[in-house]
């Protein structure tokens, strides 16, 4: 996460990071564990404030999108 958000710097551009699922009990590719999401969470609120997918849309359509900007998203909520 930290090359992604680095990438960042200094443009108008918004991450958004996909999740499939958070938990301490899958072991997989697409589990993220608890602890490394807070970590992430973390980072993000520190530097890159997350914004809904409806401000990121508002914003893209007033040609206004904030700096370092993220959006979280969860592919089915599993």
């Amino acid at each position: 996460i930290h090359s992604l958000l680095r990438r960042l710097r200094p443009s108008r551009r918004t991450a958004i990071l996909l999740y499939h699922r958070v938990n301490d009990w899958a072991v997989d590719p697409l589990t993220t564990s608890v602890r490394r999401f807070a970590e992430h969470l973390l980072l993000l609120s520190r530097r890159y404030p997350v914004i809904s997918t409806k401000e990121l849309l508002a914003a893209l359509d007033a040609n206004n999108l904030p700096l370092h900007t993220s959006v979280i998203h969860f592919d089915d909520c599993y």
